[in-house]
């Protein structure tokens, strides 16, 4: 059921539209709009309009526990022996929306057999990666479907592969491509540990786990999050142990199975579990945030030494689950980006970036509080002319009570204080 509705909220600041929201069948765990770029099967008209959706469902009724479920002894004098319990069994689905002329349509819609926890499209490409709760990753792209008389074509999910990467009983938590290099992925996994993966032929119908099948990283829990730095010269990390991890590490252009990778640092600030990684592009210093379960987002920049400095950071209110870059402006003396923030629990905002002389500062310039049950997954639609005070499309959700919603952001005007 899609609602449409054009009101101010006291839910979001002034500078946001709501446009219309969508009760999905199953809890979103991720999305992402379809890039600008070539298709292998066919040329997607304004690509820039559709987005997919994941979702991840835990079947509660198959982690019921009974009593003789727990106990596996005859005797009452004997002390009870807690039976292995049953594994939780999940299931998800793939989503492609199309968002035109105000309107959201269902294109298409794919059941999936484990949960998907993540899911990212090839930079410049309209073929994606999904990774599952049942150690999988899988590649999809679309095809063109036959239409009846008198109706328009229709874009489908079109599957190219699935591997059994890892065991069946691991999450693969989070995937992120190699920038410039499509054939590389990293894969995070609830073991707390960090895989490369290679996929050496374009069909992805063949994989290696580079590094003799080792871990570049092992968190003490979950791994919840990596990403490359612009230069490809370091990994970043982030685990349920609190801890951001940078390794030094040279990717080259073909890679062997036996990679060179060093733990150069871990920066300290985090007071939880580290759950979002995002390099900035085009600056002389590397520099990334991170976002946490401790509501803060943190700036950092690698120093000359290999250790990285914490810049500035703000508290946001809410889990920092994901971040993504809105825009940039590559002023050389003064850079400033825009980012969308998933705060879990605080909603969908949006964060303003700015160096000052020697100063970086964050501010909050826009936020949608409707989200009330988990913000995990949001997305801005691709910019299309260029123009960084362009009204931009956005896309939140929220777990538990399947929300999805659209609205609009408009750069040019300000919010009052929340």
């Amino acid at each position: 059921m899609v609602t449409v509705e054009d009101h101010s909220n006291s839910e979001y600041s002034q500078n946001i539209r709501r446009i219309c929201s969508r009760t999905l069948d199953l809890p979103p765990s991720c999305l992402e709009f379809l890039p600008s770029g070539s298709s292998s099967r066919k040329t997607i008209e304004n690509p820039h309009d559709y987005f997919v959706v994941g979702t991840y469902h835990l079947q509660t009724s198959s982690t019921e526990v009974t009593s003789s479920d727990n106990i596996a002894a005859d005797d009452e004098d004997e002390e009870p022996i807690p039976s292995a319990p049953k594994p939780q069994e999940r299931d998800g689905s793939l989503s492609l929306f199309r968002f035109r002329d105000e309107k959201l349509d269902l294109i298409d819609k794919i059941p999936f057999p484990a949960g998907i926890l993540d899911l990212h499209f090839l930079l410049g490409r309209q073929t994606f990666a999904v990774a599952s709760s049942v150690g999988t990753i899988s590649f999809y792209d679309f095809q063109t479907q036959v239409p009846s008389a008198g109706s328009p074509a229709n874009l489908t999910f079109h599957h190219i592969a699935t591997h059994q990467v890892f065991s069946a009983s691991e999450l693969v938590l989070s995937i992120t491509f190699i920038p410039n290099n499509p054939s590389l992925l990293l894969a995070t996994l609830n073991t707390g540990e960090v895989y490369l993966i290679h996929f050496p032929s374009s069909d992805f119908s063949t994989y290696t786990l580079l590094n003799d099948e080792l871990p570049l990283s092992t968190h003490g829990a979950e791994a919840w999050i990596s990403a490359v730095c612009p230069t490809l010269q370091h990994i970043y990390t982030g685990g349920d142990d609190a801890e951001l991890r940078i390794h030094d590490i040279h990717l080259q252009e073909v890679p062997t199975s036996d990679l060179s990778i060093t733990l150069s640092s871990k920066p300290r600030g985090h007071d939880a579990g580290v759950t979002a990684i995002l390099p900035l592009p085009g600056l002389k210093d590397r520099m990334f945030f991170t976002g946490s379960y401790d509501d803060h987002v943190r700036l950092y920049a690698i120093q000359p030494n290999g250790y990285a400095k914490l810049i500035t950071e703000k508290y946001l209110g809410g889990g920092v689950w994901r971040l993504k870059l809105l825009d940039e402006e590559k002023l050389e003396d003064r850079p400033k980006f825009r980012l969308l923030a998933s705060c879990m629990h605080a909603g969908a905002k949006i964060l303003e970036v700015a160096h000052h002389g020697e100063e970086w500062s964050i501010e909050e310039v826009a936020w949608n509080k409707e989200h009330k049950s988990m913000n995990y997954a949001s997305d801005v639609q691709r910019l299309v002319d260029g123009d960084q005070n362009s009204k931009r499309i956005c896309v939140s959700s929220s777990f538990y009570d399947k929300l999805l919603v659209v609205w609009e952001f408009d750069p040019l005007v300000k919010a009052t204080s929340q």
